[in-house]
């Protein structure tokens, strides 16, 4: 459902049935859509895996709480243009969500803490590489969170000093690093 102005949280407590199978659910740019109608499909559709909220500019940090409460099998999330969220709100729903890489979040604001989060929880035993290019909010500071990945394996052109900094701790033998078009870099 992309660019329904008709649809209300009323309506998908209507449509949502407790037990519901849906794995994925696309509601794009729904200006009545808030808080609310986002629990209430994550209270009945527990399945799903991947959701699209982006454009939705009254979704808050309480509608990722609801989904990681409910929804903990999330693999893919996009919430682009949901100006309500913050990078708290992001990591704590990657806490919760075991299986959601970072890579699989679509997003617009800084994402140090969430990162952050990814490298504390140690939820990410196998993480080898994170894909961030193409991905806004991605700074320098979050990106240093993921240090202990090898460089090469940290896929973003925002890497800087801080990056670098806690490159050379955490891999002291390494000898080589490709910063080019990394332009944070002093």
């Amino acid at each position: 459902l992309t660019d329904c102005g008709w649809i209300t949280d009323l309506d998908l407590g209507t449509w949502s049935t407790e037990g519901s199978q849906t794995q994925a659910i696309v509601l794009r740019g729904v200006p009545g859509l808030t808080d609310k109608g986002v629990a209430i499909l994550a209270r009945c559709c527990r399945e799903i895996t991947s959701i699209d909220l982006s454009g939705n500019l009254k979704i808050t940090d309480a509608a990722l709480a609801a989904l990681g409460k409910n929804c903990n099998g999330l693999l893919e999330v996009n919430v682009y243009g949901c100006r309500g969220l913050t990078d708290a709100g992001l990591a704590d729903l990657m806490l919760a969500c075991p299986r959601l890489y970072p890579s699989n979040m679509r997003f617009h604001m800084s994402v140090a803490r969430c990162l952050g989060a990814v490298r504390a929880s140690g939820m990410y035993p196998h993480l080898i590489e994170v894909d961030l290019r193409g991905q806004e909010g991605v700074t320098d500071a979050g990106l240093a969170h993921l240090a202990e990945l090898h460089p090469s394996r940290v896929l973003s052109k925002q890497k800087g000093d801080a990056f670098v900094k806690n490159v050379a701790k955490n891999h002291p033998l390494l000898e080589k690093i490709d910063l080019r078009n990394c332009t944070a870099v002093t």
